[in-house]
């Protein structure tokens, strides 16, 4: 039985409930330093590398001593032949932080990864519009090892 693409955005709305932030990864597709071409587990390891070091920048010590987390559910696109690999990701920001300052911690965080600093395209989540579009190619698409649970 196929899996609706309602049903994966009430997955994703329960995951992150109250997105903030609409981000669009463009990963590098080749890498100068090390001649290896990028992969979906590599673009899986860069985003939770990614996403670790913002929950660090959030929230300092807490990330790890109290599991403080942002909400965060992942997408990743172009794995077939002829595409440049890319992600979708909805983010929640922490309460109390502003949306200019959660943006400048993931631009900053994203700068610092070889893979994630091509292209970049950070806008303020509106509605759920976001979560269709990156549903679009449907469950096969899902990063699960990426996503984390807004706390507290």
């Amino acid at each position: 039985m196929r899996t609706s693409s309602k049903e994966i955005v009430k997955f994703l709305q329960m995951n992150c409930p109250n997105p903030t932030h609409a981000v669009t990864l463009t990963a590098v597709q080749e890498s100068p330093l090390h001649k290896t071409k990028i992969n979906r587990v590599r673009l899986e390891k860069s985003i939770k590398w990614a996403i670790k070091r913002i929950n660090t920048a959030c929230f300092n010590r807490n990330q790890r001593r109290k599991g403080y987390s942002i909400g965060v559910v992942v997408t990743i696109e172009g794995w077939r032949a002829g595409e440049n690999l890319h992600s979708h990701l909805a983010l929640s920001a922490p309460s109390g932080m502003e949306f200019n300052e959660f943006t400048s911690v993931i631009e900053s965080v994203t700068k610092k990864c070889n893979w994630l600093d091509r292209q970049k395209d950070i806008q303020p989540f509106v509605d759920s519009g976001w979560l269709d579009y990156m549903v679009k190619l449907g469950p096969e698409a899902l990063a699960p090892h990426c996503f984390y649970r807004a706390f507290p």
